[in-house]
């Protein structure tokens, strides 16, 4: 799942069945490129593949999901959260340097020049570039806790499952008769 690639596909293979070209569109890959993502994904586990006529048809294994999901749950506990906090503190310290310039920028009152028209270039270039990488980082996060939510989802949907066969199989003796509780 380290790959976008890979995460695109399962989300989109997630509650229905798609084409390997279906899949690979989502991804951004082609055909060709996509082919290896998708062998990992049947060999782990997380996708199963349906021969119809001419295509392959690719679809998410929900218990497997749910299981992975499981595992990183007691894998990380609550350190994602102590996680996100330190990544915070720390680009927060990066980023208060640049407002600290920016602010005696402002009282010089020329915006954020400093005067050496080398240096601003190359501060504009690298605030530009920290905060693409900020963004990038926050989508990856929401991206993150959107798939965690969804593993979520798919435990708790199999539990729900396992939970109704359950009750259905106890209330019912070995010829199918229903059996009063």
């Amino acid at each position: 799942m380290g790959h976008p690639g890979r995460r695109a596909m399962l989300r989109l293979a997630r509650d229905e069945e798609h084409s390997a070209s279906e899949l690979a569109e989502a991804a951004g890959l082609s055909p060709s490129a996509a082919s290896p993502h998708l062998k990992l994904l049947r060999e782990v586990g997380l996708m199963h593949v349906r021969v119809d006529a001419k295509r392959r048809l690719y679809r998410v294994d929900l218990v497997r999901l749910a299981e992975v999901r499981a595992a990183l749950d007691e894998l990380w506990g609550d350190r994602l959260d102590g996680f996100k906090r330190d990544v915070n503190r720390a680009t927060d310290g990066v980023f208060a340097g640049c407002r600290r310039g920016a602010d005696k920028a402002h009282r010089w009152g020329n915006g954020v020049r400093t005067g050496n028209v080398a240096f601003d270039d190359y501060r504009a270039r690298e605030l530009k570039r920290l905060e693409e990488e900020r963004k990038k980082l926050e989508d990856e996060r929401h991206e993150f806790e959107t798939f965690m939510q969804n593993l979520r989802r798919a435990r708790d949907q199999e539990e729900f499952d396992r939970f109704m066969r359950d009750r259905d199989t106890r209330g019912r003796s070995d010829d199918g008769k229903t059996i009063e509780l």
